[in-house]
């Protein structure tokens, strides 16, 4: 059903004014969509790529099914045990039990080792019916788009876009340029065909919008830098610690992960008219300190020296904590000894006190006595 809403602007003078981009979001239905459904849907467009469209592996099948069973109706454990065939094996435990209605005892119970290897899986156990569940829930997330994928899929899209995040909490809005207007629309129509609903709302070009975007785009892209940035430096933190080279691809990936941050800056000094000179300069002093690396054949000397010393120093540092402490102890007692010498020496100068206060009070009462006189026959 289509509202038709009564306004100052009628949708075709609304289409005529210029816009910046569009602030997206999506509502993703929990339809029975066939990963056959949505690959012809998203061909049909003809600017979608079918090949973008996650594609669910065995491994991921065999866990949502073990995922499945531990939010069945049943009681069920769900457990991994060790495996003896080695790296790419997993192997699990699995008890469903049942009671009977209305008491506390076990009407059944049946428990089966599941091993999942090279894309096949194999059940242990005496109750066929654990196996046919396990191999229908398999089947199950293998042929139809489960609602985490197709909200995947719509990120990896609107990343193609060059978008940015404009709100990160209450699901989030995403900001996508106007330039791929073509695309997102072919996108929404994808999603209407599999039961959901991506909604773009355009943002005009006004100076407020422009600014607003300005900010919000300015702070993804130093979070997206931070973000690459921090991973740069624990894996030469890590080639240091261990020592030899470093793997050249990771260093190029992220020079690669570069390159399109300062395309996409780009893109939005370009069409918002500001410039992300913050962004620019960080980008260019990280790539010349990786380039100076891949240069180098990316060697790194060993640090046994600097962890030697590391330990060294936290030993010292232990023993002056124990110095401290023993010797916050004995300033304690010697606080203390002189205390109860002091208390000491109050008492004994009010003994001395009370004492001399007792022969003054005795020596003033004999002073006070009257004489008693002697008759005199």
């Amino acid at each position: 059903m289509t509202t038709q809403l009564e306004g100052l602007l009628n949708p075709t003078e609304a289409d005529n004014i210029p816009k910046i981009g569009f602030l997206v979001w999506g509502e993703i239905a929990d339809e029975d969509v066939t990963y056959v459904d949505l690959r012809d849907a998203v061909s049909e467009t003809g600017i979608l790529d079918p090949d973008r469209i996650p594609t669910p592996t065995p491994s991921k099948a065999y866990h949502h099914a073990l995922k499945t069973f531990r939010m069945s109706d049943y009681r069920t454990l769900v457990r991994k045990v060790k495996s003896a065939s080695g790296y790419g094996t997993h192997r699990h435990q699995v008890t469903v039990e049942s009671e009977v209605e209305g008491e506390k005892s076990l009407a059944y119970s049946a428990t089966a080792w599941t091993t999942f290897k090279d894309g096949e899986v194999t059940v242990e156990g005496d109750d066929d019916r654990l196996k046919m569940k396990l191999t229908t829930w398999m089947d199950n997330y293998t042929r139809f788009v489960k609602r985490d994928v197709m909200q995947a899929y719509l990120g990896y899209e609107l990343t193609r876009y060059q978008s940015v995040v404009a709100r990160r909490q209450g699901g989030g809005l995403t900001f996508v340029p106007v330039n791929y207007q073509e695309q997102l629309e072919a996108l929404q129509t994808v999603f209407e065909k599999c039961g959901s609903t991506i909604y773009a709302m355009p943002v005009f070009d006004t100076s407020t919008w422009r600014n607003n975007a300005a900010g919000f785009v300015e702070d993804d892209l130093l979070v997206e830098f931070n973000k690459i940035n921090r991973e740069i430096d624990t894996l030469l933190d890590e080639a240091r610690a261990e020592g030899g080279p470093i793997k050249s691809f990771k260093l190029t990936t992220r020079l690669k992960r570069f390159a399109d941050l300062r395309d996409k800056a780009k893109v939005y000094e370009d069409l918002l008219s500001f410039k992300a000179t913050d962004i620019a300069t960080g980008i260019s002093k990280v790539e010349k300190r990786l380039n100076k690396i891949l240069v180098g054949g990316g060697e790194f000397e060993t640090v046994d020296r600097v962890i030697d010393q590391r330990k060294a120093a936290a030993t010292e540092r232990k023993q002056q904590r124990a110095a401290d402490r023993a010797q916050k102890r004995e300033e304690d007692k010697a606080e203390a000894k002189a205390a109860r010498d002091a208390k000491k020496a109050i008492e004994a100068k009010l003994k001395a006190a009370k004492t001399e206060a007792v022969e003054q009070a005795a020596s003033r009462a004999a002073e006070a006595k009257p004489t008693q006189l002697k008759a005199p026959f």
